[in-house]
């Protein structure tokens, strides 16, 4: 069989079937079952290609996307408490067996670390920007996690290995109550208590049995991929960046999955490796925004190509300028192109020199305060120079 996952769900051999040997321990069923997991090679053609389709249906998702490679440093066991004829347990592809990060272990963890780190001193981000990269109860996140597969290794198929814990100290940890037997105090020449007295916990000492238990373990490479919500307008990409940096972190120094406390579970990251997942459509609209970006570009060229030659001229018309011909409208034209010249002495003696000219018009003078666009245009000379019209 090659299907990892079916042979511990599905066809696990257990003590009521026939081979085993009456009194057998269910930790030796257990360790066998296991190690017929771990020898389960799945076809590793097949399973590059449905990586790859995987991979293109990723790409062809709306929004911005990163992609990294995350390696295990030792092993990691994610899913080590879900439902499983045997004790234990361990996160598992239905389909082809290969072990895989569930995107809602990896949200998770990676929540928890940014909700910790949001409540340490000078943290870069606050609780209300954990609330909307991963959402609420009540409203969703800016980022999806999906499934990290196991990147496709033909020196290792499966990416499982054989993994035992021992527990020296069983009956400590359950809080087990024993009686000592009478003889213990009469061969020691003492009374025996009453029953009652004579119960007391079983302690952490050395002389219980070691119980090893067997399970599954995983390691090799991953891909972490985080999707943001396509509906972002504004910093696209920044919020699948921020995700992604928190993951990484998170991984690196907490871990997932089980045994964290032991070593399991890290892995480590080069931020270099990270990719840009782009459909066409991201590239087309890409294209489409640079283009954009340019036009505009061009148009800033052209206007201040118009700004500069009407610069030019401007002194020389305010200074040729009959205040008996000249309307309210051409004034408040002067006023707005005069915060426009190169240097705040210019804008200084320019706009004292309109304002004084003004004086041989009270009529005029009195009509261009009236103008609906003179106080936004006198608030901007009063920045550049003050007093200019005392």
């Amino acid at each position: 069989m090659s299907n990892a996952s079916l042979r511990l769900g599905k066809y696990a051999r257990l003590p009521h079937h026939t081979g085993y040997a009456a009194g057998t321990k269910w930790g030796t069923y257990a360790a066998e079952q296991f190690a017929g997991a771990e020898a389960c090679r799945p076809d590793p053609h097949q399973y590059r290609a449905a990586y790859d389709r995987w991979k293109k249906a990723l790409t062809a998702l709306p929004g911005a996307k990163l992609a990294g490679r995350f390696e295990v440093e030792g092993r990691m066991i994610v899913g080590i408490g879900q439902e499983n004829v045997l004790e234990n347990s361990i996160a598992l592809h239905r389909l082809w067996g290969i072990p895989y990060i569930p995107g809602s272990a990896l949200k998770g963890l990676a929540h928890h670390y940014a909700s910790w780190l949001a409540a340490q001193p000078n943290a870069p981000f606050d609780a209300a920007a954990v609330d909307a990269l991963f959402g609420t109860t009540g409203d969703g996140g800016l980022v999806t996690f999906h499934d990290a597969w196991y990147i496709p290794n033909d020196r290792d198929p499966s990416g499982l290995q054989i993994d035992v814990i021992t527990g020296h100290h069983g009956d400590w940890y359950a809080g087990k109550i024993v009686t000592r037997p009478e003889s213990w105090y009469t061969e020691r020449g003492k009374a025996v208590p009453p029953e009652m007295d004579r119960t007391f916990a079983v302690p952490p000492w050395d002389f219980t049995d070691p119980v090893p238990v067997t399970l599954l373990s995983a390691r090799g490479a991953y891909l972490v991929v985080v999707q943001e919500d396509p509906g972002i307008e504004r910093d696209r990409g920044a919020w699948a960046k921020a995700a992604m940096e928190i993951v990484t972190e998170a991984l690196k120094d907490w871990g997932v999955g089980a045994k964290t406390n032991a070593g399991y579970g890290r892995l480590q990251h080069n931020a270099k490796n990270v990719i840009r997942m782009r459909s066409a459509q991201d590239k087309a609209d890409e294209h489409l925004a640079q283009v954009r970006t340019e036009v505009e570009r061009a148009r800033q060229v052209e206007r201040a190509a118009v700004l500069e030659g009407r610069l030019a001229v401007l002194e020389a018309e305010i200074l040729d300028a009959d205040v008996d011909t000249t309307s309210t409208t051409t004034v408040i034209e002067w006023l707005e192109l005069v915060p426009m010249l190169p240097t705040p002495q210019e804008v200084c003696d320019l706009a004292e020199y309109v304002s004084d000219w003004l004086e041989g018009s009270p009529a005029l003078r009195q009509s261009v305060m009236e103008h609906e666009r003179y106080a936004a245009l006198k608030a901007a000379l009063d920045e550049q120079a003050p007093g200019w019209d005392a």
